[in-house]
C-alpha cells in the first residue's frame, strides 16, 4: 500500500487532551513506577549469585526547589508550577479526586507541556487526563496514600516536579478494584481496539528515519511508541540531544514514547541521567499504564535500584540481574490486576534461545539455558510480552515472534510466555554462517550486502485480552505478510492445551510446516564458468503450504566432484526474504573447483524452522585454464610500499645457504637433516637447496614445539615454501609436514602423469591447487583464525571460509615439523618425502596481507620479479653550476621487490664525455654508488652536463632517471644552488623518482636489462615489466636488511 501523508493536526482539538498534553519531550507522561511492595505471592527465581538489591530512601531536596514567594510552586532548571488552587489531602476508595489545574513557566520560555500522573499505593504510575475545566480527575481503586505528580521538562533538559499526597480509605470494592486503577486514556476511534502502540528496536541516530516512523505512527492512530534500546550509538550528549530534538519535533502529533536503554546508550553511569533529560524525564526502569495496560521498562546495569530514580547504582551493557527482583514484583502486581490482560515488557537485549537469532546474540540476568534447561524470570508470567532488540533482525520471518519454552519436563511443563523482536530502524543483522549476499562473496560479516538501508516498525493492537502484531515496512511503504494474534486469557488457562495457550511455540509451528517447494519448470543455470570458479542462478522457491506465516529463509549450494563424489564446496545464502519484494531470483558464486573437472552443483532450499525441500541440480565441467583470481598488480606497489619492510618469519626460516640447513628466524632453531638429504646450488633459483627423494630420509626436522608457539599459531598464521616436485611414486607426499592427527602442513596428491593437488592441512575444509611437476612454485598456506586460503607465486588461487582448524598434533611425540617430509611420533625422517626439491621454508605468527605475500613471493623466488626497481631523488639536483666550482648532486634512494638494489651517478659533460665523480663517503673518483653527503663533479666548460641515476636489483635489471644541468662562467667561484641540501636558485622542476621532465627537469630513460630489451618506462612508477631473462639471485645467497644497498 502507499503510505497517505497524514493532515496537519488541529491546534484547537485535543483528542481529548492527548494531542495537546503527550508531547514526548515532556514524558514524564507516562510516568515512572519505581517502588514496590514486597509481594509473597511473587514467584521464586533462582538466579546463581544474584542477591536482591535492598531498596533504600532517595533524598529528593535536589528534584524540589521552594518558592517563598508562591508557596504551590517548585522550580528546578528555571521552571515553576503553580497549583490553581489546593488539592485535597483525603478521599475514598471509589470515589472520584478531583485535582486543580496547574500552570507552569520557565525563565526562558522554553518549557514543554505539563504532566499529571498519580502512583497508587502499589507502586503503579498512570498518567492522568485533563478534563475540559482544566482539571484532572481519578478514581481510587484501594486504600492508602497515593502521590500526585505535576511534572514538566525545560529546553535544557531539566526535570521540575510539583507532588501532592492523598490519604484514602475505605475497602476496596471488587468491581472497581478489578477496572484500571485511573481512568483510562481513549481508544484510538470508535470501535477500535483498547490502545494501539508502535514499537521500534535500534534506533542508532536516525533521526530522519525515526521522524518518518512517527508520521506513519500519526496516521495509524497510534497512541504510545515503544522504544526498545540502542536509541544512540555512543551514549553522547550530543546523541542523546539529537533523541529529545526529534521526539520535540513530533510533539504535535501527540504519540509518547516509552523507552529502555541498550547497550549502545551506556557509557558511564552518567548516561542515565542523559536518558532521563532526553526523554522528558522517564526512569531507566519504570511500569507504566497506559489506558489501564502495564508497559514495564528493563535497562541493562548492575548494583541496585534506586526507588526514586529508577537508576542503577553501576553502570552495564548486557547485564540486568540487578532488575531481578524488582521486575518480578513488578509482574506480579501488573498481574494482579488483571491477570489475563498482556504486559508488555521493554528489554533491549534478547533472552537468549527465544526468538530468531537470539542463540547468537542477547543479555544476561533474566533467563538462563537453552531448550529443556531454560529458565527465565518471565516463566510464571503468561501475560508477559518481551520486547528484545540488539540483534537487528528484521519481522519478515516468522520466528521473531517466540512463545514457549514448550517441552519442558516437570513443573515448568505448563510455563511459557512471548518474546516479540523489536525491528530496527537501522541496518539488518542475521545469523552468522551464511555467506553474503554479494554474487561472488566468500566470506559472512552477518550483514548482508543488500540489506544496509532499511527501517520497519510493528503497530501492537490489543483488544481486551486479545493481542495483534502487525509488522511494517517503512522503507517501501508496504506491510509485511507476517500478522501474530493471540488471546492473552487463553495462555492464562492452563485447562488448554499448550498449543492452544501458545500458539505460537516453535515445536507446534515447526509441526505445520514442510521443506519448501520449487515452482513448476525450475531448473539451476551454470555460466560464467572458468577453471577454478562458475555462477549458478536459479528461481526463488516457494513455502509448502501451510498456516503458520512459513517463508523461504535459505539455500544450501553443495558443489560435488563427479568423479570422486567429493563435494569440494558448501554454503549457505540467504533467499532475501528481509526485502520487499523478495528478488525472483537467486545466484552465487561456487568455488574451490579444479581445471578440466565435471561438477554437480545441487541447492537446497530451507524454511524458518530448518526444514529442507529437494535439490534442483545441474552438471557442468570446469575450463582447462589457469584457475584462481586474477595475479596481484604490481603497479599498485607505490616505492613508499617497497622501501617498508617486509613482516619477519618469526617462528620458522628455513633455508640452505652455504651447504647446510639453518633457521633465521628469531628463534634459531637447530634441524636435523635426513642421513640421505643432500644440499647443492641449483642455478635455477640461484641458491642452494635441499634435494628430497621419495621414502628416503631426506626429511630435514626442528626440535619439537612448545605449546605457546602451537597457541601462536591457532590464530592465524602464514606458511610459504618455494619448491619443486618433480613425481609422487606412492599416494601422497609432504613438501612441509607436522601434521599427526592435526597440525599444519603442505600435502601433495597425484591427479595424473604431468599434475599434483596440493592441499593445506588440517584446515577444514581445506583449500587446495594444481600444480604441474617439475616447475618451480612459491606456494603460501594462509590462516586468519576463520578462513584459509592457497596462494601460487604470490597470487591467491584458492579458498575456503568458515574453517576449523586443530594447529597441534594430537600426540605429542609428533609435534615438532618436517621440510620435505611429515612428523610421526618415532621421529625417523623418512615420512611421506618428496622426490624434488626445497629452496626455503618460512612461518610466521600472523595472516599476511595479500601485498606482503606478493612481495614474499617475488624475493623468494626471484624469476617471478619482472619489475624494475624505482628510483628517487629528492631534494632534485640543483639546475645551475658554475665552471671550476664544485658541484654536488644528492644521493638517490631506489627500491625493489628483491630487496636487493644498488644505485650510482654516472656524469657527462657537453661533448657527451664521462666526467669522474667524487664520493667523499669513500674517497674514490669514478662512477661510484651513492654515498654520504653525495656525489662531487667539478664543471670545465660551459654547456649541459646530464646526471644519469642507475638503480641496479638482484635480478639485473635497471632504472634510470636524468635530470641536466647547466654549467656557466662565473664571476665569484659560487655554486648557485649546488648545496646538496637544495635548491634555491635553479629552475630544475621535473625531476624525482623517475618522473620525466622539461629541459630544465630531469628525464627517465630506461637501461635494458641485463641479457634483454629496454622497453619503454613509466615515468615515476617505473613499473614496466622488462623483457629478458637476467640473473636470477635468491635471498639466502646474500642476506642483508631491508633497504640496505
Amino acid at each position: 500500500m502507499s503510505r497517505r501523508k497524514p493532515p496537519a493536526p488541529d491546534p484547537t482539538l485535543s483528542r481529548r487532551g492527548f494531542t495537546r498534553l503527550l508531547r514526548p519531550a515532556s514524558l514524564v507522561a507516562v510516568a515512572a513506577c519505581i517502588a514496590a511492595p514486597a509481594l509473597t505471592a511473587a514467584p521464586a527465581f533462582a538466579a546463581p549469585n544474584f542477591t536482591a538489591p535492598a531498596v533504600a530512601a532517595s533524598d529528593r531536596s535536589a528534584l524540589a526547589v521552594s518558592d517563598s514567594e508562591a508557596p504551590g510552586s517548585t522550580e528546578t532548571g528555571g521552571t515553576i508550577i503553580r497549583l490553581d488552587g489546593e488539592a485535597p489531602t483525603s478521599g475514598q476508595v471509589g470515589r472520584a479526586i478531583v485535582l486543580p489545574p496547574a500552570g507552569a513557566v520557565d525563565v526562558d520560555g522554553s518549557a514543554s507541556e505539563l504532566v499529571v500522573t498519580v502512583k497508587d499505593p502499589s507502586g503503579v504510575v498512570t498518567m492522568v487526563m485533563p478534563e475540559e475545566s482544566g482539571g484532572y480527575r481519578f478514581t481510587p481503586t484501594i486504600p492508602g496514600e497515593y502521590v500526585v505528580a505535576y511534572s514538566i521538562s525545560d529546553a535544557a533538559g531539566g526535570v521540575s516536579e510539583e507532588t501532592r499526597t492523598i490519604t484514602v480509605t475505605g475497602a476496596p470494592d471488587a468491581a472497581v478494584a478489578a477496572a484500571p486503577s485511573v481512568a483510562a486514556g481513549p481508544a484510538v476511534e470508535a470501535g477500535g481496539p483498547d490502545v494501539r502502540f508502535a514499537a521500534i528496536g535500534d534506533i542508532h541516530v536516525n533521526w530522519d528515519e525515526l521522524a518518518e516512523a512517527y508520521d506513519f505512527w500519526a496516521q495509524e492512530n497510534v497512541q504510545t511508541a515503544l522504544f526498545v534500546g540502542d536509541l544512540t550509538n555512543s551514549a553522547t550528549p550530543g546523541e542523546f540531544a539529537g533523541l529529545k530534538q526529534t521526539m520535540d519535533s513530533k510533539a504535535g502529533l501527540g504519540i509518547p514514547a516509552i523507552a529502555s536503554l541498550g547497550n549502545h546508550d551506556v557509557s558511564g553511569i552518567s548516561s542515565y541521567d542523559l536518558f532521563t533529560q532526553a526523554t522528558g524525564g522517564q526512569k531507566p526502569n519504570a511500569d507504566y499504564t497506559v489506558n489501564g495496560y502495564h508497559v514495564i521498562t528493563v535497562s541493562p546495569g548492575s548494583g541496585t535500584i534506586d526507588p526514586d530514580t529508577g537508576k542503577p547504582s553501576g553502570a552495564s551493557g548486557g547485564n540486568y540481574a540487578y532488575a531481578q527482583s524488582w521486575l518480578q514484583q513488578r509482574l506480579a502486581a501488573a498481574t494482579a490486576e488483571d491477570p489475563n490482560k498482556p504486559v508488555m515488557v521493554l528489554v533491549h537485549h534478547p533472552l537468549q534461545c527465544t526468538h530468531y537469532v537470539s542463540n547468537e546474540w542477547y543479555g544476561t540476568g533474566l533467563s538462563s539455558g537453552c531448550g529443556d534447561a531454560f529458565q527465565s524470570v518471565f516463566d510464571d508470567f503468561p501475560q508477559a510480552v518481551v520486547w528484545g532488540g540488539h540483534i537487528h533482525t528484521p519481522q519478515n520471518i516468522p520466528t521473531s515472534i517466540w512463545q514457549g519454552q514448550e517441552n519442558r519436563s516437570g513443573e515448568r511443563s505448563t510455563q511459557g510466555f512471548t518474546t516479540v523482536n523489536a525491528p530496527p530502524l537501522a541496518y539488518y543483522e542475521f545469523e552468522s554462517g551464511v555467506v553474503n549476499s554479494s554474487p561472488t562473496s566468500r566470506g559472512n560479516d552477518t550483514t548482508p550486502d543488500d540489506a544496509g538501508n532499511n527501517r520497519q516498525t510493528a503497530i501492537v493492537e490489543i483488544t481486551g485480552t486479545t493481542v495483534t502484531i502487525k509488522n511494517y515496512d517503512l522503507l517501501v511503504d508496504q506491510w509485511i505478510d507476517q500478522t501474530w494474534t493471540w488471546d492473552v486469557a487463553d495462555s492464562v488457562d492452563e485447562t488448554k492445551s499448550y498449543d492452544e495457550r501458545f500458539p505460537f511455540n516453535d515445536t507446534y509451528r515447526a509441526s505445520q510446516s514442510a521443506g519448501p517447494v520449487w515452482p513448476e519448470g525450475a531448473a539451476v543455470t551454470v555460466g560464467d564458468i572458468a577453471s577454478a570458479k562458475a555462477m549458478v542462478s536459479f528461481p526463488q522457491a516457494v513455502p509448502a503450504p501451510n498456516s503458520v506465516g512459513d517463508i523461504v529463509h535459505k539455500y544450501r549450494y553443495s558443489t560435488v566432484d563427479v568423479a570422486t563424489g567429493e563435494e569440494v564446496n558448501s554454503f549457505l545464502q540467504w533467499s532475501g526474504f528481509y526485502n520487499l519484494p523478495m528478488p525472483a531470483d537467486r545466484r552465487h558464486e561456487v568455488w574451490n573447483l579444479l581445471p578440466g573437472k565435471e561438477y554437480e552443483v545441487r541447492v537446497t532450499p530451507i524454511n524458518a524452522w530448518g526444514k529442507e525441500g529437494s535439490a534442483l541440480t545441474a552438471r557442468f565441467t570446469s575450463t582447462e585454464g589457469s584457475g584462481g583470481e586474477g595475479p596481484f598488480d604490481p603497479s599498485s606497489l607505490t616505492f613508499d610500499d617497497l622501501r617498508a619492510a617486509l613482516p619477519t618469519a618469526d617462528l620458522l626460516d628455513v633455508g640452505f645457504a652455504g651447504g647446510t640447513a639453518s633457521d633465521s628466524s628469531p628463534a634459531a632453531r637447530p634441524l636435523t637433516a635426513g642421513a640421505d638429504a643432500r644440499i647443492e646450488n641449483d642455478p635455477a633459483v640461484g641458491s642452494d637447496v635441499v634435494i628430497g627423494a621419495e621414502g628416503a630420509a631426506t626429511g630435514i626436522r626442528t626440535p619439537k614445539w612448545t605449546d605457546a608457539e602451537y597457541a601462536a599459531l591457532q590464530d592465524g598464521f602464514t606458511l610459504d615454501a618455494t619448491f619443486r616436485l618433480d613425481a609422487i611414486a606412492g599416494g601422497y607426499v609432504d613438501v612441509f609436514g607436522g601434521m599427526q592427527s592435526g597440525g599444519i602442513g603442505l600435502e601433495a596428491v597425484g591427479t595424473s602423469a604431468t599434475t599434483y593437488e596440493l592441499q593445506f592441512w588440517y584446515a577444514s575444509p581445506r583449500p587446495a591447487v594444481s600444480l604441474k611437476y617439475g616447475q618451480w612454485y612459491h606456494v603460501t598456506a594462509w590462516y586468519d583464525g576463520q578462513d584459509a586460503r592457497l596462494y601460487v607465486d604470490g597470487v591467491r588461487k584458492a579458498e575456503s571460509e568458515g574453517v576449523s582448524f586443530s594447529v597441534k598434533p594430537s600426540a605429542a611425540d609428533a609435534r615438532y615439523m618436517v621440510i620435505g617430509g611429515d612428523a610421526n611420533t618415532s621421529g625417523a625422517l623418512d615420512d611421506a618425502t618428496m622426490d624434488g626439491r626445497i629452496a626455503g621454508v618460512e612461518v610466521y605468527s600472523a595472516p599476511l596481507s595479500d601485498k606482503d605475500v606478493y612481495r614474499v613471493a617475488t624475493r623468494e623466488l626471484t624469476a617471478l620479479d619482472t619489475m624494475p626497481p624505482l628510483v628517487r631523488v629528492a631534494p632534485e639536483p640543483a639546475g645551475e653550476a658554475t665552471v671550476g666550482t664544485a658541484y654536488t648532486a644528492p644521493r638517490a634512494e631506489a627500491v625493489d621487490n628483491s630487496g636487493r638494489v644498488s644505485t650510482m651517478l654516472e656524469v657527462t659533460d657537453p661533448s657527451g664525455a664521462p666526467v669522474p665523480v667524487d664520493d667523499p663517503a669513500s674517497g674514490l673518483r669514478a662512477l661510484a654508488a651513492a654515498a654520504g653527503d653525495g656525489y662531487t663533479f667539478t664543471p670545465t666548460a660551459t654547456g649541459t652536463y646530464t646526471l644519469k641515476y642507475i638503480a641496479t636489483d638482484a635480478a639485473a635489471r635497471q632504472n634510470q632517471v636524468t635530470f641536466t644541468v647547466t654549467s656557466t662562467a662565473g664571476s665569484d667561484g659560487g655554486n648557485p644552488g649546488g648545496t646538496p641540501g637544495g635548491n634555491p636558485g635553479g629552475g630544475n622542476t621535473g625531476g624525482g623518482a623517475n618522473q620525466g621532465g622539461g629541459s630544465a627537469g630531469g628525464q627517465s630513460d630506461p637501461l635494458a636489462a641485463t641479457g634483454g630489451p629496454a622497453p619503454t618506462m613509466l615515468a615515476f612508477a617505473g613499473l614496466l615489466l622488462l623483457a629478458g631473462g637476467g640473473v636470477l639471485l635468491r635471498r639466502r645467497m646474500l642476506r642483508r636488511p631491508e633497504g640496505q644497498e
